[in-house]
């Protein structure tokens, strides 16, 4: 490391301290493979919530920010913080496709399901078959309120715009076959009188 410049040096040391809470899973000569053990998981619950929209990514980035514990909201949910604290529940994804993400519970809390997937006001979220109101969580994740114990949680992602231009596209679709259709009847009007004429 002696053949490195200090400002190098010190780069290369900050890094080793970071990569030292990973664990070497392979090293080549050229890259290394390292495992986050500590990585959450992409659906789980936490109890506890705290509203921040316009310095979310500061309260995300701060020491005392535990992801574990709880979530960072963009407004206020409207629900009573928790009378005491509770681990994290990772939920199960059962079944995930781009347009719908189904999480199944099991909790003995309520508490708010983070799906680690972006957030966009075209996603709908519904409990049990009941629409509830998809919260934005640790800027830009998903949320949900989940009562306690076992629902299934299905986030649908519903574009206005994908359903406007299908219907726009469906009544272009008949419009150009009634001009066909049309235009083959004149033809046929037309050849049909002609044949008329000429007999």
């Amino acid at each position: 490391m002696s053949r490195y410049d200090p400002q190098t040096q010190n780069a290369i040391r900050e890094l080793r301290d970071y990569f030292a809470r990973y664990v070497l899973v392979m090293a080549g000569r050229r890259h290394s493979v390292y495992q986050n053990d500590s990585v959450l998981p992409r659906a789980y619950i936490v109890a506890e919530y705290f509203v921040e929209d316009t310095n979310a990514l500061e309260v995300l980035t701060s020491p005392a920010f535990d992801p574990r514990r709880m979530v960072v909201l963009s407004h206020n949910p409207q629900v009573q913080h928790p009378d005491s604290e509770y681990a994290m529940v990772p939920a199960t994804v059962a079944e995930y496709t781009p347009n719908k993400v189904v999480c199944m519970t099991d909790c003995p809390f309520a508490g708010f399901l983070v799906l680690s997937d972006n957030w966009h006001p075209d996603w709908q979220v519904f409990i049990d078959g009941d629409e509830r109101e998809l919260l934005r969580a640790n800027h830009t994740f998903r949320a949900v309120y989940v009562p306690a114990g076992k629902h299934e949680v299905r986030f649908l992602y519903v574009s206005v715009y994908y359903r406007t231009g299908r219907v726009i596209s469906v009544c272009a679709l008949i419009v150009a076959f009634m001009v066909i259709a049309i235009g083959l009847f004149r033809d046929y009007r037309h050849s049909r009188f002609n044949e008329g004429d000429a007999k």
